[in-house]
């Protein structure tokens, strides 16, 4: 619980890292023209899917913080539950 905690306080109050910056310009222009394709002409093709959840979460929760990170922390909680499952069936 201490580790979700420290996931999801604060999230719409972040500061955007660097790598973040990138993957939000290309939701910004998922949301503008539908595609990835920059003005200068180049993609960034970096996790497609995570790319168009994003930008559908920023128009169901707004362009900030919480919309932008909304769907990696549901992401990582999956990704947990999958190799919780995983791995009793191993045990």
């Amino acid at each position: 619980m201490a580790g979700l905690y420290a996931r999801v306080d604060g999230l719409g109050s972040r500061p955007v890292s660097n790598d973040e910056y990138y993957f939000a310009r290309s939701v910004e222009r998922i949301l503008e023209t539908g595609s990835v394709r920059f003005p200068t002409g180049g993609y960034y093709t970096r996790g497609l899917l995570p790319q168009y959840l994003t930008a559908a979460s920023w128009r169901l929760f707004g362009r900030d913080g919480f919309g932008f990170r909304l769907p990696v922390v549901l992401f990582s909680l999956a990704s947990l539950a999958a190799a919780f499952l995983y791995a009793r069936t191993w045990v």
